[in-house]
């Protein structure tokens, strides 16, 4: 604002700037509530007790007439608390209103109201870290201290109020969510569970085996066969028991399969010196 302006500029037209806090609605609740025990107390007897707050005794004792005349007053100044409700400005000596934050938290001014003396319309503007509308979302690493400036204006002149914004680092413990990995599921073997073949006959395993994540699959036998063929002869007649595996890294099935080897008869043969 230029010098030659000011010299023009009326301070009562000024739009007031005024911050509020929570503490000061409060404050005005409490007041509220000490005047209706007030009535509460006058509406029960013929007889008014004043307390002094400095010493606690009784001041006056009146009649009936009195009586209705004290408790109109009384009542008059209930409706005048409750119709005043607006807060009172919190500022440091300095002038400066200070406004504590834990970051993550949203900066705004719920409470922010200017009046102009001739009734006209009151905008604001506010400097960063704010936006537009008096707003700032802070977040992690926002800590610090932030001085911005909040101007009223009626179009013609305008006042300003410096906030000092104070982010606290928010020192409560999270954790974050981790997505779940899928469950593994255990390779499929697929195979009959009997096999059966004649001495001097090779034995081939041929299992089918899959993997429902469709990961790599290793498959070994254990037992009577330490691999999926075996070759028989004419001394290896009986049911032996053989153990396949599957494993996928993660988790592994097996599958128990019984091989009957059948005796095969043969036919005698002579001994070649039995005709000497």
């Amino acid at each position: 604002m230029s010098a030659e302006k000011k010299e023009d500029i009326d301070m009562h037209e000024i739009p007031k700037v005024e911050v509020y806090n929570d503490d000061e609605v409060q404050k005005r609740k409490n007041s509220l509530s000490t005047w209706v025990l007030v009535v509460i107390l006058l509406l029960g007897g013929y007889y008014l007790w004043s307390i002094d707050n400095t010493s606690g005794n009784v001041v006056a004792e009146v009649t009936d007439a009195q009586l209705n005349k004290q408790v109109d007053e009384i009542l008059n100044q209930i409706s005048k608390e409750t119709n005043n409700t607006t807060e009172t400005p919190v500022k440091t000596d300095s002038g400066m209103v200070v406004k504590e934050f834990v970051e993550g938290d949203l900066v705004s001014f719920p409470y922010l109201d200017a009046k102009d003396p001739e009734g006209k319309n009151v905008s604001y503007t506010f400097s960063s870290p704010l936006n537009e509308k008096g707003e700032w979302q802070t977040k992690k690493g926002d800590v610090g201290e932030y001085l911005v400036t909040v101007k009223a204006s009626d179009g013609v002149d305008s006042a300003e109020q410096k906030v000092l914004i104070v982010v606290k680092e928010d020192v409560n413990v999270y954790v974050e969510d981790v997505p779940l990995q899928p469950k593994n599921e255990a390779p499929v073997i697929t195979y009959q569970d009997t096999v059966e073949v004649n001495e001097g006959d090779l034995v081939v395993l041929n299992p089918k085996v899959t993997d429902p994540d469709n990961n790599e699959v290793t498959v070994s036998y254990s037992g009577w066969m330490d691999s999926n063929t075996k070759q028989t002869d004419y001394h290896s007649a009986g049911n032996y028991e053989v153990l396949i595996t599957a494993k996928d890294g993660l988790s592994e099935s097996t599958k128990k399969v019984t091989v009957i080897v059948n005796e095969v008869n043969r036919a005698p043969v002579f001994n070649p010196d039995a005709f000497k």
